[in-house]
């Protein structure tokens, strides 16, 4: 360390200090590529929570492939830090002004981990169940956007396992039995929802064409009748 030899005339330029940490911490392209991959967790609300580096952002918007978030504590405590993700890249526009919520968090991943298990007893819910066909002639699970693949049926209960599993790692799993559903571990990425659309249309168009042979075949009928 180099000794002070004079004072400063002027107190320290404590704006301009802060801007010069921000532009530090400021990531560049290849932070973008870190090894912490990012977690989500659901809202109360059924939205989604990014987790990174133990601080919870609150879904934003989105543009392309890329996802914007906001702190969950911008409103509470005026925290302006923000973050992108792309695919399972992150990247944190600003550092929070405040420490991560840890206690908030655990409480999550465990309501994420060991859901309420009442949602099996009592009548089925009215609502039924998506499916959707896959590229091989199975069946997809769609549940809260997400697409499931049959892994196994035990008794009245089927068993699922993420479509993404083998792509990205994601260790979700979900159970079925008639129209419940128990999810067991959080997703490790957001919902494919162009994917999913994508399997919507696809599975409307099946039956857009029988539409268009039945009136086809009473057009026929009709005309030879006339005949």
């Amino acid at each position: 360390t180099r000794p002070v030899m004079r004072s400063h005339c002027h107190p320290p330029d404590l704006l301009g200090l802060e801007t010069l940490r921000q532009r530090e911490k400021r990531p560049g392209p290849s932070q973008w590529d870190g090894p912490e991959g990012p977690e989500f967790l659901k809202t109360p609300l059924g939205g989604s929570f990014l987790v990174y580096e133990s601080f919870l952002y609150r879904r934003e918007k989105a543009t392309g492939d890329k996802v914007y978030w906001t702190c969950r504590d911008q409103a509470r405590m005026g925290c302006r830090s923000r973050a992108i993700t792309q695919g399972q890249r992150v990247m944190v526009m600003r550092r929070h002004c405040h420490p991560p919520d840890m206690g908030g968090l655990e409480a999550l991943r465990q309501r994420e981990n060991f859901p309420n298990l009442t949602h099996w007893e009592g009548p089925e819910p009215l609502q039924p169940l998506e499916f959707l066909r896959t590229s091989l002639g199975g069946r997809f699970l769609v549940y809260e956007s997400f697409l499931y693949r049959k892994e196994k049926a035990a008794g009245e209960k089927v068993y699922w396992m993420c479509r993404d599993q083998a792509r990205l790692g994601c260790r979700s799993r979900a159970i079925t039995q008639g129209r419940r559903v128990m999810v067991m571990r959080s997703h490790c990425h957001p919902p494919d929802l162009a994917g999913l659309e994508a399997l919507r249309q696809r599975e409307k168009a099946p039956s857009a064409a029988k539409k268009k042979k039945k009136k086809k075949k009473k057009k026929k009928g009709k005309s030879k009748s006339k005949n």
